[in-house]
């Protein structure tokens, strides 16, 4: 198999690992952190793992509508340090991001503190080696890290996302530098995330939503389902929470300990995201007269002009699949949730080769393999 040809401009630098990333970090081309250089050699070994063409244009990024095609992305790849076997991965994950109903616009745009959160399932997922037990959120995971951050990477140098200029998130949170992970599906009860999206169990996805930081659920005493729904309640109601205002999604990230509590009473994954959204609502008078005008009077005036703030209930979602119950994590009685930003959906996409058939395994993409 030949090297790929690049087209990227080439730029020549001391051979310093400091002096590189002083440059990068001067340009606004990084997060913040120290990036590998992504030299001519690197690059061709990552764009080793797919059948693409490396000028092939994936989408064009928002708000500078820069082009992130293939080779870009395996340049963000690079510079954030990930796996290239985790090529098909991310280029899936780009693909979704050009989705209409993801919004990538908005999303860049906002001041919401979101984070592209990253579901992957699927057999390419654990091959790559993502992860999704004990800490998957956090540190630890080269491939949950560098994947999630070479996302990031594409978005500031393809779209302009440099923060405090055109990426305008007020407060921001760690979830934009990765936020990223796989489901834990050995130790789920339930079929598989991807297959409720309508893929089946062989087959691999990334699922992506943009997402504000988890809030954890402890709940160490719960025996039952109705206990467990009642926590993860309490902590979804949050009067701050996007979900109220738009028709929205939200993410349960349920541990494996609380999954099987739900899945022991007879829970499927459906009945908990039945009960989130018949149950999930608060009062009107729960928000400040300003918001109750603002953001329901005002806004929805066939629906709130006249209604009475004590007794009218605010829905948490609009429908039960609005709701992603994602089984995630390891040992120890903590779930956690996550709000979304409200103007976008979640997207899911197929990992797919180059002529549109499903990849089962990496060995379809591996140099000197099946694409040689």
């Amino acid at each position: 198999m030949s090297a790929p040809k690049l087209s990227a401009d080439l730029l020549a630098v001391e051979d310093d690992l400091e002096v590189i990333n002083a440059l990068y970090h001067a340009r606004g081309w990084t997060d913040g952190l120290p990036i590998i250089p992504p030299t001519p050699e690197r690059v061709r070994r990552m764009l080793a793992w797919t059948d693409r063409d490396p000028e092939s244009v994936l989408l064009a990024v928002p708000p500078r509508r820069g082009e992130a095609t293939v080779e870009t992305v395996a340049i963000a790849a690079v510079m954030a340090g990930a796996p290239p076997e985790a090529m098909p991965l991310l280029i899936t994950a780009v693909e979704a991001l050009g989705d209409p109903a993801f919004n990538l616009f908005g999303v860049m745009a906002t001041t919401y503190p979101s984070g592209v959160l990253m579901i992957a399932n699927g057999p390419l997922a654990e091959e790559c080696g993502m992860h999704g037990g004990s800490g998957a959120l956090g540190p630890g995971w080269r491939a949950n890290a560098t994947i999630g951050r070479a996302i990031r990477l594409l978005l500031i140098n393809t779209g302009g996302g440099e923060p405090g200029k055109l990426d305008k998130s007020t407060l921001g949170h760690g979830g934009r530098f990765m936020y990223t992970l796989a489901e834990n599906e050995q130790e789920s009860p339930w079929e598989p995330f991807h297959v409720t999206r309508g893929l089946r169990p062989e087959e691999s996805a990334v699922t992506i939503l943009p997402a504000a930081a988890p809030h954890n659920v402890n709940d160490h005493y719960s025996a039952s389902a109705e206990g467990i729904l009642t926590m993860l309640l309490g902590t979804l109601l949050s009067v701050g929470s996007n979900n109220f205002f738009y028709d929205s999604e939200v993410v349960v990230f349920l541990s494996p300990d609380h999954a099987a509590v739900v899945a022991r009473d007879g829970w499927t994954r459906a009945d908990v995201q039945r009960a989130i959204f018949e149950r999930g609502f608060l009062p009107m008078q729960c928000w400040s007269a300003e918001n109750i005008h603002g953001r329901f009077r005002d806004k929805y005036p066939e629906q709130y002009a006249t209604a009475d703030a004590a007794t009218t209930r605010i829905p948490l979602v609009r429908a039960p699949d609005r709701v992603l119950v994602v089984v995630a994590g390891g040992a120890g009685r903590h779930s956690a949730t996550a709000s979304s930003i409200g103007i976008s959906r979640a997207v899911t996409r197929q990992v797919t080769r180059r002529d549109g058939r499903p990849a089962y395994s990496l060995s379809e993409f591996k140099p000197g393999g099946a694409d040689a």
